[in-house]
């Protein structure tokens, strides 16, 4: 028997539906998490502070940094133990 894969996905709150900070779309669990609206900066806090509460709070066996911007956190990932 395989093991089962749980996926979380973190995301910024304009990027999710109104209102809905925490739910499940095709079996992925979606968390809303604050970041500020500065174009430019919010991405790098976004990540920063997702990667601190997915260590605080989900323990993952990996992490996966899409763009350029978000990638510029890959050396703090694995600092906080992260596969990335």
């Amino acid at each position: 028997a395989s093991p089962s894969t749980e996926i979380t996905l973190l995301i910024r709150r304009g990027y999710a539906e109104r209102g809905r900070f925490r739910y499940r779309y095709r079996g992925v669990d979606v968390r809303a998490l604050r970041a500020p609206l500065i174009w430019g900066v919010d991405t790098l806090i976004h990540t920063f502070w997702a990667l601190v509460y997915a260590r605080a709070a989900l323990a993952p066996d990996l992490v996966h940094l899409h763009g350029i911007g978000p990638g510029f956190f890959a050396p703090f990932a694995k600092l906080l133990g992260f596969a990335t």
